[in-house]
This record gives C-alpha cells, structure tokens and sequence, in this order.
C-alpha cells in the first residue's frame, strides 16, 4: 500500500487518496466489485478510483480506464468494473498502454504501484483520458444475480456479500421486499450463497 501511494504521490504530491478497504478477500473480485459499487456514488464528481484487486497480474487481462458521467476507474478488466457497467452509461474506455504515463520498470507482479496507481495520478493532474490508451468497447462482466422468484409471501434471492459484522447482504431491495412488516411473510426461504 505505502509503494503504491508513493507512487502516486511521484506523479502528483497534491493528489488526495480515500482508501475505501484493505479487506477484500485476496482474489475476490466479485467482492471486490460490491464494494466497489456501495462506495463510489459517495465521492465526488470526476473522482478517479483506482482499483487493485487482480488474480491475473502478469496474465493476459488488459488495464483500463472507464470513464463515466461522474467518474473514473481505473482497474483491470477482470470482471471487478461489473457493477459499474451494470448502473453507469459509459462514456469511454480505454485498454491502458502509453506507457509514458507507467512508472518503470513495470513489475510483473505489481500493477497497481506500476500502472494503475501512476495512470490515476495522472488523470488526477488533469491528463485526458484518450490519451491513455487504446479505444475499446469490450469488457469482461460477471452476472449479477438478480431475485430468482418473487411472490406475494416468498422471495428466492442471492446473497450477495457477507461483511465484517456477518451481515448478509441479499440482491433483494425493497422493489421485491416492501418495507411495512405486515406485508412481509414470516421468513424469507431459499436464499442461495452466489
């Protein structure tokens, strides 16, 4: 975490970092794209969020940038951006390869100090985002589950997050489930583990 600031703070000392969490489960990108998605419509128009959850490093997943009507992501294109797709239009996108804007050496291993924190320093500072990279109009997503059955006294949903307290968060909102308790049945049954 420290190098990977340093890095950013390489490019531009004035660059203001939010770390939303350091807890993802190694690996977990649907986790990491839950989070992802309850956090960023908190921050800012034209925040720059930088996303390092990445099985694949050294593989042959892309690096992109995404940048939507309020924001921009920074992460690799692993499916951890699916929320995202899923909620915002897409503006433009761009497999990240200038790299002019990479610290060097670019690490095999380590992206997020090497590219994907010195490319949001950079957009921070104000470089357009074409200028990062190839164009593209491709990305790797993961379904979302969304409720399987819906009726008047049950609900078969997915769970789609567990927290640090053990919460369960399901995929059912309030569209699905009414908020008034006397409209509520006396449990809900068949929820699944996604």
């Amino acid at each position: 975490v420290g190098a990977m600031k340093g890095a950013i703070f390489s490019v531009d000392p004035d660059t203001r970092l939010v770390d939303i969490t350091h807890d993802i489960t190694p690996g977990a990108i649907q986790e990491a794209a839950f989070v992802l998605a309850q956090s960023y419509p908190c921050f800012p128009d034209d925040s720059v969020h930088i996303v390092v959850v990445d099985p694949g490093v050294g593989g042959p997943r892309k690096p992109i940038l995404v940048s939507t009507e309020k924001h921009f992501f920074v992460a690799p294109d692993n499916g951890v951006l699916s929320y995202v797709f899923q909620r915002e239009e897409v503006y433009g996108a761009w497999e990240l390869n200038e790299d002019q804007f990479f610290r060097k050496p670019v690490s095999e291993v380590f992206h997020g100090r090497d590219i994907f924190g010195p490319v949001g320093a950079w957009l921070f500072k104000g470089i357009d985002s074409a200028r990062f990279g190839t164009p593209i109009t491709e990305w790797v997503t993961f379904p979302i589950p969304t409720p399987a059955e819906v009726r008047p006294q049950a609900w078969k949903g997915a769970i789609l997050h567990v927290d640090r307290f053990g919460n369960l968060i399901t995929n059912l909102t309030t569209k699905e489930v009414p908020l008034e308790a006397e409209k509520r049945p006396a449990a809900i049954k068949a929820i699944t583990k996604s």
